[in-house]
């Protein structure tokens, strides 16, 4: 079980590494292009949950209310548990 597991989070490595530090280097000038990138990450989250986890989730945007304090945005991905309540990753 160990093994499969561990040959799933080398595969969400080899996903999201590339992504994060090409974010992380790019250091964008515009509010466009770093909503775009961090749309980008979402994505990739979004698919590791699916296609890793088997969990199907919703991606969106917090409200106002919900974001971090001092975010102009804040990201996540949800999925729904069985008793109706949410699991959040922002």
């Amino acid at each position: 079980m160990s093994q499969i597991f561990n040959a799933d989070i080398s595969k969400l490595d080899a996903i999201a590494s590339p992504v994060f530090l090409s974010n992380i280097a790019a250091n964008p000038a515009q509010p466009e292009e770093a909503e775009a990138m961090a749309m980008a990450m979402v994505r990739v989250y979004e698919d590791a949950a699916v296609s890793l986890a088997a969990m199907p989730v919703i991606a969106g945007r917090k409200s106002r209310l919900e974001s971090f304090a001092g975010a102009d945005t804040t990201y996540t991905i949800e999925a729904m548990m069985g008793d109706g309540r949410a699991l959040q990753a922002r």
